[in-house]
């Protein structure tokens, strides 16, 4: 089976009711019927905001921006598919979304996912590259990524809250060190140096003040000395 034509009075498709179809090109949908509608041979809801299945020999497919839901089982067992961008109207992606879609190398999710159901990405081995564009870590299910495939980290922005994505460790960018330092220095230690020595050079006027006030002292007490001294000869000479 290659083809299958959806008439205008069906109302409801079961969720595994294509399932196993490994010959399966693409879907063609009556323009009359008020629930469904197809796209380049891919099967949506009417109003296209569910992506409910995709032909398993599909080898690319572009995610419309109005999708918000890509269905269970939506892309199980398209081995061909490269697809590198879940389009960023989509929120939800729903459990065994893409199952053992083996060709699948990278893909990019947007910031507006909520939701990656249990074994979304399972058996995709060879999946290698994953970039998430948001900043938190959405609800998942189970094993979204299971352990076969090539995937060690997830790629995050600087700005993403907590150390994994989804259970899968993810990684940060790097800040850039900044121009004019040395390698392995950063502006935080250039900031203590130059820190370090205004302090160094506080002290040392600190120092010197006391230095210069001390002489000042004994100075002032020499010659307070001196005068008493005087004071006293002058007595004795006068008694005399």
């Amino acid at each position: 089976m290659q083809t299958v034509k959806i008439g205008k009075k069906v109302e409801s498709i079961g969720e595994k009711a294509f399932f196993s179809c490994p010959s399966l090109e693409s879907f063609v949908v009556d323009p009359e019927n008020l629930h469904f509608q197809s796209d380049n041979g891919v099967l949506y809801n009417k109003g296209q905001t569910t992506l409910i299945q995709c032909p398993s020999k599909k080898v690319s497919v572009t995610i419309p921006d109005s999708v918000t839901i890509i269905g269970s089982n939506a892309f199980y067992g398209c081995k061909s598919l490269e697809i590198e961008t879940i389009g960023k109207g989509v929120q939800t992606i729903k459990s065994f979304a893409f199952y053992d879609c083996s060709a699948l190398t990278s893909i990019i999710l947007s910031e507006n996912i909520n939701y990656i159901g249990d074994n979304a990405f399972y058996l995709c081995t060879n999946l290698n590259k994953v970039n998430f564009t948001g900043n938190q870590d959405p609800q998942h299910g189970n094993d979204v990524f299971g352990q076969d495939n090539k995937l060690s980290t997830i790629s995050v922005s600087s700005q993403y809250q907590g150390n994994t994505f989804c259970g899968k460790e993810v990684g940060k960018p790097q800040s850039p060190t900044p121009s004019g330092s040395s390698p392995g220095s950063s502006s935080d230690s250039s900031s203590d140096s130059s820190s370090g020595l205004s302090t160094g050079a506080i002290i040392g006027i600190a120092i010197a003040g006391l230095v210069f006030i001390a002489a000042v002292v004994v100075v002032v007490f020499l010659i307070m000395k001196r005068k008493n001294k005087a004071e006293s000869h002058s007595d004795e000479i006068t008694t005399v």
